[in-house]
């Protein structure tokens, strides 16, 4: 904890003066490219097929740009628009991926001069973005994929190593995020409550709530009808077994509901770190029989048509993807309310919100879906509102996005 106290606000200096050096020695960024010939360079962790789609498939196909390149530990899946790049294994090996992913980046921007640069994460994918692109001159935007999580008390309850070893929150460090966040050239975010954090923050450039996208065809098409006995699953949720994701409450929840639906069967899709200590809680609260932890599954749908209710218990997200895929699948939801779930769920119509880490709330919102008639009903409503969230749904709202991409403004530099 204390070499992270002593070294988490030195970086951010260093990013601070490193980007004024730049911007007093490159200047402001360069003229744009003839629409229909942008390009665009995405730095993130994009640590899986899925996560690339979400966030690149319908940016690929935004007619302004003409190719997306993005930074990735492998060769994905093809999507139109988009082109990977991957760190060569030597480099990762020397220095990790974080590291070879940022030098890939500085060799693709300094190559290739990229129109925008996107930095997906505020600690250092997103100050990554930030600085290469001062060096050459590119348009930047900061996409707030976790939400404020990424930076509220600088940084301490972000995925990022360095930050959340703070030990306690940090007004100064998030202040200082904040201040390099106003340097970006536009903010990108899950959703409309981020946005409105940010914006409350005193952050003055565009912020602009994106979302994701999804496969309509994958995930929105209507399933042939089922009968309520080919659903498996009471209960599921898809996410990696994380600690911010809080999957303990969920197991606490079916134990609280056994006592009145003993055959209950809940299914958690994902796999990560936290495993052993949800292994460990299901045998705690003995429901071993009535919670399986399925890992890692490349065939999400087939859970999600399966099971009835979608459940979420994390602690901190944006606009979770796995959310609007269980929608479009037809399930309600009842997840807790933070973040920006609130744009998709709404209480009452496609499911139920609660408050975050109430196992009592979410426990009884389950019970009362799972002894409704208007499940189905409920489910279609999910279906209908995570429509918008489909890559079609999303390219217009990138076009509208480019066209915001002016000259340069004195106050490049922020407050």
């Amino acid at each position: 904890r204390t070499l992270s106290r002593i070294i988490a606000p030195l970086y951010l200096m260093a990013v601070k003066h490193l980007d004024t050096l730049l911007h007093l020695v490159r200047g402001g960024p360069r003229s744009l490219r003839p629409k229909g010939e942008l390009t665009i360079l995405a730095i993130g962790p994009f640590y899986s097929e899925n996560w690339v789609a979400a966030q690149l498939h319908a940016l690929g196909r935004t007619p302004e740009f003409a190719e997306v390149t993005v930074i990735t530990p492998e060769e994905y899946g093809p999507l139109p628009g988009v082109r990977y790049e991957v760190p060569s294994q030597r480099i990762r090996r020397f220095t990790g991926m974080s590291i070879a992913r940022a030098l890939t980046a500085l060799s693709l921007a300094i190559r290739q001069k990229p129109d925008v640069i996107i930095g997906y994460h505020a600690p250092w994918n997103g100050m990554v973005g930030l600085l290469l692109g001062r060096l050459v001159k590119a348009r930047t935007a900061y996409f707030s994929v976790g939400g404020p999580a990424e930076i509220v008390g600088g940084g301490l309850y972000s995925e990022h190593a360095l930050f959340r070893r703070l030990g306690a929150e940090s007004p100064r460090l998030e202040n200082r995020f904040l201040e390099l966040i106003n340097r970006f050239d536009s903010v990108l975010t899950m959703g409309s409550g981020s946005a409105r954090w940010f914006r409350a923050r005193g952050v003055t450039k565009p912020v602009w709530p994106m979302g994701a996208s999804v496969d309509g065809e994958s995930f929105g098409s209507e399933p042939a009808a089922t009968s309520d006995m080919t659903k498996r699953w009471d209960l599921v949720s898809v996410a990696r077994l994380a600690p911010i994701k809080r999957l303990d409450l969920l197991i606490e929840t079916v134990a609280l509901l056994k006592q009145d639906f003993p055959r209950i069967q809940a299914v958690i899709v994902g796999d990560g770190a936290d495993r052993d200590r949800l292994e460990r809680t299901r045998r705690d609260k003995l429901v071993e029989n009535q919670v399986t932890l399925a890992g890692f599954q490349s065939d999400v749908v087939s859970y999600l048509r399966a099971s009835r209710i979608f459940v979420m218990t994390s602690a901190s997200e944006g606009l979770p993807l796995a959310l609007i895929e269980a929608m479009l699948c037809g399930l309600p939801v009842v997840a807790p309310a933070i973040g920006d779930i609130e744009d998709l769920v709404r209480h009452g119509e496609n499911g139920y919100l609660f408050s975050p880490g109430d196992v009592a709330g979410c426990s009884d919102w389950i019970r009362n879906l799972l002894a409704s008639s208007d499940l189905e009903a409920m489910g279609q409503a999910a279906r209908a509102g995570a429509r918008a969230y489909t890559v079609e749904g999303r390219v217009n709202l990138w076009s509208s996005w480019v066209n915001t991409l002016t000259e340069p403004r004195p106050d490049l530099l922020g407050s």
